[in-house]
Parts: structure tokens; C-alpha cells; sequence
């Protein structure tokens, strides 16, 4: 599949489609490829059980939501499938008959477009743990207790801070947020947690998205090169600091990094408990002065019907030193992984397996 995916990447450059249309096609590409995994994740689906049949069956497929191919959410993810597998002989079931699902588990990343679509897949009963923002994760727990539903979503950990990035070109003239209007924005793919950040600032700036600017909702990794091809006028990413493609972006010095930090968005942030104010340092991009914007926490949660014995084991191996070493080596937000922030930003409560894991060690 790798193979064949980068001919064809080739041959798409190497054609004479204009660059925008050999974006659009590669996007399709890569629609085309994460269906096809996310097909053959059905198909062990068919034969791995769902939760509610998956005490009865030998095998079982832990699914962990993460993001694009170039994201963090995926690095982080395949470190934490990885030691997890490795893991596995050291796990003990005790509670009859609940163990028998436990005799030949294997823990698999699922790409995916971000937040919002892994907490409707564990919702769904597609995946059973993921990543996403603290935004979006308030925003499902509670939309869930309103249609009157025993909410799916509970906590493992809450990881690191990721802050919103507003980027342009420095010729095109956007230096605050409402410099926006008019122009062309990517603004998040659809089932991202950017997505759902970004209209909430333009709510709090009184701003309509299809009223205010041209709106397009391109994948992370096409993002620098389309503002440099001025495709687009500005894009928005949440992500932790440094962006890989921004990173290289800021570079050539002809970017910006826009600070979103209006009376609008402290208005915002005042009455957003999982939003808070945040800073990209200057060191990150090195831009000489750091750059103000709103955060969100990125925390890692499970469906609420895995057993407390699996997600306590999931717990002790994601804070073990072998996967905290991997994670640092990684990223640099794995640096800042800490149970010191287990709590902060968290609104909805933790997996009793998590808990059990934390109380022991009297993190709670």
C-alpha cells in the first residue's frame, strides 16, 4: 500500500493538473487510503466482538483513535499501541468470567481526521479509546447527558497543552483575528478539533463563518504549501507546538503567526472551563517574541464499558518509563507529559481502572 501510494503521488506532481487540483487529488488519495484501513478495521471488527459480545470471543482489537498520518496524536498513538503490545504478557485478568475476552488481545491505531470523529466513533463503538481536545470532549460528555444518555467518554489523561495557530503569509495584511474577513481560510477538516475551536471564536467575535470569509477545509499536511501557492490567504491548526510543516514554513521568514488574544476571545476562554489563554514561546518558531493564543488541553479517553482490570493496565503502561522515554524522544510535547496535570482541564471523570492506577499512586 506504501508503494503504491507514493507512485501515485509522484505521478500526480509529475502531472500538469494544476497545483490546487493535484491537492484536491491528493486529498481524495488520501481519503481513498484511510477508508480502505478503516475497511479493514471493520473487517476485523466482523470478527473481533464489540464490547457488549467481546467477553464471549478469544479475540480482541483495542482500537485507538488518533489523527492524520503527520499529526501527533498518530506519534503518540503508535508509541502507546507499541509498548502496549509489548506489554501484554504482564497483563493479568482476574474477575472471572470477564477474563476469557482477554486470552489474545492486540492494540491497533486507527488514522483518523482528529477529535471530533474519534469521540463519535467510541460513542459508537468503534473505537474503544482516542485522543482529542478538552474542548470537543466537554462539548460530546455534555451534548450526550442532554439527549438524556449515560455519557460514553471517560478519562485515562490529560497530556499536554495545544494551542491555536492562526498562520498567513506577512504581505497578505491579516495581523489580528478579524483581519480574516474577506479572505480565503482553511479552518479545519471536517471531524477535527479545529473545526469546532475555530467556530467558537468566530462565535464569540460575532462573526458568521460563511458570511465572513471563503472557507475550505484542507488536510494538515497540504496547509503551508497552499499559503505559499497563496491558494489560501491563512489557515487555522490546534496543535502542540512545533507544527512539523509550519516549523519549516516559519523558516523562510515570509509567515506569520497570528496572536488570537482579543477581548472577544478572554470573553470566551471566561466562560469555556476546558478553553484557556495560552502562548506559542518564541523559541518554537523562532520568531523573537511569544505569540498569544487560545489552548485547549489534549487528553487521551476511553469508552466507559472497557473493564477496569484493561484500562488500568492501559494506564500503568502509558505512565511506565518505557513509554514515557519513547514519548520524549518522539516529540517534544512529550516532555511535557506529566500526571502533574492529570486533572487540569478535565471535565469529565476518569475510567475507574485509571483511577484505581492514580490512587495508588496518590496522584488523587
Amino acid at each position: 500500500m506504501h508503494i503504491i501510494d507514493t507512485i501515485y503521488r509522484q505521478a500526480v506532481k509529475n502531472s500538469s493538473l494544476p497545483r490546487l487540483q493535484q491537492t484536491q487529488v491528493l486529498a481524495r488519495r488520501q481519503d481513498r487510503v484511510s477508508l480502505i484501513l478503516f475497511s479493514f478495521c471493520c473487517a476485523l471488527a466482523l470478527v473481533t466482538p464489540s464490547l457488549s459480545k467481546a467477553e464471549h470471543d478469544e479475540h480482541v482489537i483495542i482500537r485507538i483513535g488518533t489523527g492524520s498520518a503527520s499529526g501527533t496524536y498518530y506519534q503518540i498513538g503508535e508509541i502507546l499501541s507499541a509498548e502496549l503490545n509489548k506489554a501484554l504478557p504482564n497483563f493479568t485478568c482476574t474477575k472471572a468470567p470477564h477474563c476469557a475476552h482477554y486470552s489474545n488481545i492486540r492494540f491497533l491505531t486507527q488514522l483518523s481526521t482528529g477529535s471530533t470523529a474519534n469521540l463519535e466513533d467510541i460513542s459508537a463503538n468503534r473505537l474503544e479509546l482516542g485522543f482529542a481536545q478538552s474542548d470537543v470532549i466537554h462539548n460530546t460528555f455534555n451534548t450526550e447527558k442532554r439527549k438524556g444518555k449515560d455519557p460514553s467518554l471517560r478519562l485515562i489523561a490529560n497530556l499536554y497543552q495545544e494551542t491555536t495557530h492562526l498562520v498567513t503569509l506577512k504581505a497578505s495584511g491579516i495581523k489580528a483575528f478579524t483581519d480574516i474577513k474577506g479572505h480565503h481560510v482553511s479552518i479545519g477538516e471536517p471531524g477535527s478539533g479545529t473545526l469546532q475551536t475555530v467556530h467558537e471564536l468566530f462565535n464569540a467575535h460575532g462573526m458568521n463563518v460563511a458570511k465572513s470569509i471563503e472557507a475550505h477545509y484542507f488536510a494538515p499536511e497540504f496547509l503551508s504549501n497552499l499559503l505559499v501557492q497563496k491558494k489560501i490567504d491563512a489557515y487555522f491548526i490546534t496543535a502542540g507546538f512545533p507544527v512539523p510543516g509550519l516549523l519549516e514554513l516559519m523558516e523562510t521568514q515570509k509567515a506569520r503567526i497570528v496572536a488570537i488574544n482579543s477581548k472577544e476571545t478572554q470573553a470566551l476562554i471566561n466562560t469555556s472551563p476546558h478553553l484557556s489563554m495560552g502562548v506559542i514561546p518564541a523559541h518554537s518558531y523562532q520568531t523573537g517574541t511569544a505569540i498569544p493564543t487560545i489552548a485547549v488541553a489534549a487528553q487521551l479517553v476511553v469508552h466507559q464499558k472497557l473493564s477496569e482490570q484493561l484500562v488500568y493496565f492501559i494506564t500503568k503502561t502509558f505512565w511506565s518509563h518505557k513509554t514515557q522515554a519513547a514519548l520524549q524522544k518522539t516529540h517534544r510535547v512529550g516532555k511535557e507529559i506529566s500526571t502533574n496535570i492529570l486533572l487540569k482541564a478535565s471535565s469529565i471523570p476518569l475510567h475507574s481502572g485509571a483511577a484505581h492506577f492514580y490512587r495508588e499512586h496518590e496522584k488523587l
